[in-house]
């Protein structure tokens, strides 16, 4: 056989860079191919009082200041992407990292991948469980979509006003729907300076207006931060009045958008080949099979961590 022909054989392979995919491979020890990571984004939490004692961890609360009162967000997610593909990696279920640049489908239950450096590697299988279509050339035909719904995340830099106690503003509206405010990645070392985040929730049409757009956003964070009571920075005294303090306007100044489909394709499952949906809790909820090898790496390093 030449090299060219040569398949490494798996029972079971699973595609995807999503926290799903991830979580998927962990539990059921499947090698793990993905073109692109797709990290949690980093204000996505669990709910508070979701059990994560199969993964080793406690679901803390973390509390949020408001305009209002508190709110109240569980175990960070990205966090638990992060430590997974670390495991993962250290477990050898993760046999080709991030050096895919394509994957294609083939017959005779074949998976062709390119390398970044131009390197020919198929796979062979008896199961193929696909999370992320996004990451394949050739996928099948998809269902049409009902609906299409978009999470839009706006990062803002700060310019002016970047020093206050909120944390999390939220709306009634889906237009700005929620701002997280965090100390800015702009800055190094230890600060109380904060950038933030907006998320909306839009339709197609409304993606592509300019009614929705990065300037509108801008404008209604301002408005929100400003009748928050949230001043710029301080610009002297007043003349007339010197014990009273005068502040520049909140300036703030739109960095980067992200967009992101709430709705799925969705596949026929054909004999050996499935697609699934499943959300991150459905997954630690239903297939903690705590037997994984990178399973039995991580109760290692909690025995470490807990010396």
């Amino acid at each position: 056989m030449k090299i060219k022909d040569h398949a490494y054989e798996y029972d079971t392979v699973v595609i995807g860079g999503s926290l799903s995919a991830v979580l998927y491979s962990y539990f059921n020890d499947f090698p793990l191919i993905y073109k692109s990571l797709k990290k949690p984004f980093r204000f996505d939490f669990f709910d508070c009082g979701f059990d994560l004692s199969t993964l080793n961890h406690q679901n803390e609360i973390k509390y949020l200041k408001t305009l209002k009162d508190k709110k109240q967000v569980g175990f960070p997610k990205l966090r638990i992407f992060e430590e997974l593909l670390f495991l993962m990696s250290l477990s050898g279920k993760i046999p080709l990292a991030d050096k895919v640049e394509t994957i294609t489908l083939e017959e005779e239950n074949k998976v062709k991948i390119i390398t970044k450096n131009y390197k020919l590697i198929r796979f062979k299988y008896n199961n193929l469980i696909i999370f992320d279509d996004g990451d394949i050339q050739n996928p099948p035909e998809a269902n049409p979509k009902q609906s299409e719904m978009f999470r839009i995340i706006d990062w803002i830099n700060v310019r002016s006003g970047t020093k206050h106690a909120f944390d999390y503003f939220e709306t009634e509206d889906n237009f700005v729907k929620e701002i997280f405010f965090y100390p800015s990645d702009r800055i190094d070392g230890n600060h109380d300076k904060k950038d933030l985040v907006s998320i909306s929730f839009l339709t197609k049409e409304e993606v592509s207006d300019i009614d929705f757009s990065e300037i509108y956003v801008n404008f209604k964070v301002k408005e929100l931060m400003k009748s928050s009571g949230i001043k710029g920075r301080r610009n002297g005294r007043d003349v007339n009045n010197p014990e009273r303090i005068i502040y520049r306007a909140v300036n703030t100044e739109h960095a980067q958008r992200e967009v992101e489909p709430l709705v799925k394709n969705s596949y026929e499952n054909q004999d050996n080949l499935f697609f699934l949906n499943y959300t991150p809790e459905h997954i630690i909820k239903y297939f903690s099979k705590p037997k994984s090898y990178a399973k039995k790496i991580g109760d290692i390093f909690k025995g470490i961590y807990n010396a």
